[in-house]
């Protein structure tokens, strides 16, 4: 374990936790490639180190990634964001209706002057911003099918959208679409242009399509490899294929398609060319070639990881992410917990109860995550957040807001509760002595609501309406608070006008990421800066700390810890 002096404090530094890192997006940027992932967005400096650019980003996870005029714009689980200032800091974009995750983008090739974007989606169709992503609307007018996988958008007002329905059309810049003939039933999953203007699609079952004349008609074209499917399709600038296959990893055309050789034995998730350039994303990181895609070496990994959080167990320290699982901190450094689904949608240290939520249902374990017991089986128990008391009053609720439960014996069994959230997606849940708070977000409005239940979740009331929200908001529970944007809620009352209320000063503090700590101390992650606080949150002063890529932050006893980028953990006593 390596330190780090402070003039106030020495920093100990544990060893890093060492988890894949898929790369799901690349994107070039004028001042350095931009790569995306689980764990947020990194820009590629000169000299091939990585620097975190995650500032006030609202996304949970980000799946597609694009530069547009001085416009970097990303889209995750659920959001959208943008930055304009070249990934320092994020704003949230307005969504007009709620949305699983995006997959494409597709800029438009006068965007400067119109500023117009589209937006594929998993099960949502497609979206359309006029203002540079600022706001979103659907625009799926003639689409038969939801599920877009890729858009391309290669000149004037026509663009491109594959689905899992074949190839749809559009003429007015993609506010209208409609299906191409001959590609009915067909899986596609990836659209191409070469030099020429000649576009290609690659089918999910192998083989491709080519079309000359704009994407109107279609015809078989090309082989693939006996045995080979796809899943991704670029051109280079030389007009060199790279096509991604399950079975052979990375394959290379010189020949327009007509024959294939393989050149990266790892599957590509995402592709982008800078200069002479081309970068790879990986399922463990981000390889670069300077041949035209012939040869490949591998970059440093970039700090893209998962591991988002900490949480306290009694005064055993944990660290989650939704890929990268569960690790126990131990004396020889991390230890994974093992038995577990492979995708987390929540982990939840409440009282002396582990809880894990996934596809697979919610779990309890009572001895650290030696072993677990499945207490709501299946989707139903896919929660996102959850909240138990000392007296084993516990409420758990489902990220879409349509699901909340209520437990009376420690999480053990649950029965249903009428959620009243309507089409609100929740965000928080927070259980007091006497009280049940509950956040909510409205993506449309780029608002927050704030709701109490006096009567153990039965009735709730919608006490306060925060508008524009652009940060998300924060739940602790000893003392119980809540944090929107830069004020500090202290739960006293069902009443929100009498709440103990603290206003950060936003220009010195910045938004609130995160607070940890008891009464007496009290431990602040924001936009810029860690702060801590030793009379309740009434004043907050600097904590010296000389990383960057603070990830989360946790106070066990007086002993602080940092979680930062790469699954580092620096802890201090106080």
């Amino acid at each position: 374990m390596s330190r780090i002096n402070t003039p106030r404090h020495v920093w100990h530094v544990s060893p890093s936790v060492r988890v894949p890192t898929p790369i799901l997006a690349l994107a070039p940027a004028k001042d350095g490639l931009r790569t995306a992932g689980m764990g947020g967005i990194a820009r590629l400096r000169e000299d091939e180190t990585w620097q975190l650019q995650v500032t006030g980003l609202p996304l949970r996870s980000i799946t597609a990634l694009t530069w547009a005029d001085g416009l970097l714009l990303a889209g995750g689980i659920g959001g959208l964001a943008r930055s304009t200032d070249r990934g320092h800091s994020w704003r949230q974009a307005a969504v007009e209706e709620a949305f699983t995750a995006i997959t494409a983008f597709a800029v438009s090739p006068q965007f400067s002057r119109e500023q117009t974007i589209l937006a594929a989606t998993v099960n949502s169709g497609i979206l359309r911003s006029e203002d540079g992503g600022q706001k979103w609307l659907s625009a799926n007018f003639g689409l038969q099918t939801f599920e877009i996988n890729t858009l391309l958008w290669p000149e004037g007002e026509r663009v491109l959208a594959a689905t899992i329905d074949g190839i749809y059309h559009s003429t007015n810049g993609g506010r209208a679409w409609r299906l191409v003939r001959a590609t009915e039933g067909l899986v596609v999953v990836a659209l191409a242009v070469l030099p020429d203007g000649t576009l290609l699609a690659a089918l999910e079952e192998g083989g491709m399509l080519i079309s000359t004349d704009g994407g109107a008609h279609w015809e078989a074209y090309g082989e693939l490899p006996a045995g080979v499917s796809s899943s991704s399709l670029w051109t280079t600038p030389r007009g060199t294929l790279l096509l991604s296959s399950s079975e052979q990893g990375l394959l290379r055309s010189t020949s327009a398609g007509r024959e294939w050789d393989p050149v990266l034995d790892e599957l590509v998730l995402s592709c982008a060319t800078m200069g002479s350039r081309l970068y790879a994303g990986t399922a463990t990181g981000v390889s670069v070639s300077d041949d035209d895609g012939h040869n490949w070496r591998m970059l440093p990994t970039p700090p893209l990881d998962d591991l988002q959080r900490l949480h306290l167990l009694g005064e055993q320290l944990l660290c989650s992410g939704s890929q990268a699982g569960l690790w126990r901190a131990g004396p020889d450094g991390w230890q994974h917990i093992d038995s577990l689904p492979p995708l987390l949608t929540g982990v939840f240290a409440q009282q002396q109860a582990l809880f894990v939520a996934s596809p697979q249902g919610l779990q309890r374990s009572d001895d650290g995550g030696q072993s677990w017991q499945t207490v709501i089986a299946g989707e139903n128990g896919n929660m996102s957040y959850l909240t138990l008391r000392a007296d084993g009053h516990g409420w758990t609720g489902s990220g879409d807001g349509t699901r909340l439960l209520r437990s009376r014996d420690g999480g053990m069994s649950w029965q249903a509760l009428a959620a009243p959230f309507g089409v609100l997606s929740l965000v928080g849940l927070q259980a007091t002595t006497d009280l049940v708070v509950a956040a909510t977000y409205d993506a449309r409005l780029l608002s927050g609501q704030i709701w109490v239940s006096t009567d153990e979740g039965e009735n709730w009331q919608r006490v306060i309406d925060a508008q524009p929200l652009l940060s998300p908001i924060i739940f602790h529970d000893t003392p119980a608070l809540i944090a929107l944007s830069n004020r500090i809620l202290f739960l006293s009352s069902p009443h929100a006008d009498r709440w103990r209320t603290t206003s950060l000063d936003e220009q010195k503090h910045g938004q609130v990421r995160r607070i940890s700590g008891k009464p007496h101390l009290l431990l602040a992650l924001t936009t810029t800066g860690l702060f801590y606080s030793t009379d309740s949150g009434s004043s907050w002063e600097p904590l010296e700390f000389p990383l960057e890529e603070v990830r989360d932050v946790a106070l066990i006893n007086d002993t602080l810890y940092v979680l930062l980028a790469g699954g580092r953990v620096c802890s201090c006593w106080r």
